[in-house]
C-alpha cells in the first residue's frame, strides 16, 4: 500500500455542517499566526525572508478556506466580508501561479486588509456569545 493510500484510510470523512463558532476560532488562530509570522516586517524584510513570506502566505490559503466554509453555513456573512474577491483572488494566485506572486500585495493584505477582516471576525464572534481574544 502506498503512503496515500494508508493516509486516505485512516481519514475519516464527514459530510457534516461546520460549527460557526470553531470556524470563527479557526479564523482568529489563523490571523494570529499570519500576524506573528509577519512579525511587523517591513516590506523590504518581507521579501527578503522567504520562510516568513511563504508562512504568511500559508495563513492567507487557510483563511480563505475558512471563509469558503462559512459561507457554506452562513452565507449572509460572506457579504460582510470586506476585499473578500481580492482576498480570494490572492488565495488563487499562491496556490495556482505561486511564480507570480507579488510580495508587496500579500504584504499590504496582511497589514491594510487583514485588520479590518480581524474586527469583522471578532465582532460576529461576540454576537455569538464568544470571548474577546487576548491582546
Amino acid at each position: 500500500m502506498t503512503i496515500f493510500g494508508e493516509l486516505s484510510s485512516r481519514i475519516k470523512w464527514r459530510f457534516m455542517p461546520h460549527d460557526v463558532r470553531k470556524l470563527l476560532q479557526d479564523m482568529r488562530r489563523f490571523i494570529e499566526q499570519l500576524e506573528q509570522f509577519l512579525g511587523g516586517r517591513s516590506l523590504g524584510e518581507l521579501e527578503q525572508d522567504e520562510l516568513h513570506l511563504r508562512a504568511v502566505e500559508m495563513q492567507f490559503i487557510l483563511i480563505v478556506e475558512v471563509l469558503k466554509r462559512l459561507e457554506q453555513v452562513s452565507p449572509e456573512i460572506m457579504l460582510q466580508v470586506s476585499n473578500i474577491r481580492q482576498i480570494a483572488g490572492m488565495r488563487n494566485t499562491i496556490v495556482h501561479d505561486y511564480d507570480e506572486v507579488d510580495t508587496e500585495i500579500v504584504h499590504a493584505a496582511a497589514t491594510l486588509n487583514l485588520p479590518v477582516l480581524k474586527q469583522q471576525i471578532n465582532a460576529w464572534a461576540a454576537e455569538l456569545g464568544m470571548e474577546a481574544p487576548p491582546e
